[in-house]
C-alpha cells in the first residue's frame, strides 16, 4: 500500500488513486457522556490515477472524516485497532462518517489500524466501505484504504451530526 494516498476501489470502475493534502485525528471524551470518540479528517488532492468514466464525471477531490464511538478511552499504541461498522448511529441518531466524492455518504466497516506514533502524530492504515456512485444503489459500491500519517489536533470535531 502507498503511503499517504487514498485510493479508491469502485466495483464497476476499477481503482482511483488521490494524494494525502491533510491528515488530522483527535481521541476525546465526549463531555455530556463516558464514552469515548476517536475521529479522523482527510482530504486529498488532484488524483493520479483516475477512472476514464468517473474522470468525465467529476473533478473528485475526495474527503473522509469518520468516527468511531468507544465505551471507554482506547490505548493507543502499535497493533491497537480500532473500528466502527456502522456509519449512523440508531441510538443516539447521529451520523458518525462521511466520504465526499460525489456528495456525502455513511462509512460502513471503518477499521483504523495504528502502524506507529509519536508525539502529536499516528501513522495509521484506515480503511472502510462506501456508497461512491450508486452502481449498486443504495449498497457500498466502493472500498477506500490509505495509509497516512495522522497529525493530533485538539480542536478537531464532527463537522456534521
Amino acid at each position: 500500500m502507498k503511503s499517504d494516498v487514498l485510493q479508491i476501489e469502485h466495483s464497476e470502475f476499477g481503482r482511483e488513486e488521490f494524494p494525502v493534502s491533510q491528515a488530522s485525528y483527535n481521541l476525546f471524551q465526549r463531555e455530556e457522556e463516558k464514552r469515548w470518540e476517536l475521529l479522523i479528517s482527510l482530504k486529498t488532492r488532484k488524483a493520479t490515477l483516475r477512472s476514464k468514466e468517473l474522470e468525465e464525471a467529476v473533478d473528485a477531490k475526495p474527503t473522509l472524516e469518520a468516527s468511531a464511538i468507544l465505551p471507554k478511552e482506547p490505548k493507543l499504541r502499535k497493533g491497537t485497532v480500532i473500528g466502527q461498522d456502522v456509519g449512523y448511529d440508531r441510538k443516539t441518531k447521529e451520523n458518525l462518517s462521511s466520504l465526499y466524492y460525489f456528495e456525502h455518504e455513511s462509512v460502513e466497516k471503518l477499521r483504523f489500524r495504528v502502524l506507529d506514533m509519536g508525539d502529536g502524530w499516528v501513522d495509521a492504515e484506515v480503511s472502510g466501505v462506501a456508497v461512491v456512485n450508486g452502481s449498486k444503489g443504495r449498497k457500498p459500491d466502493a472500498s477506500f484504504t490509505v495509509r497516512a500519517r495522522f497529525k493530533k489536533k485538539a480542536r478537531l470535531y464532527r463537522s456534521f451530526e
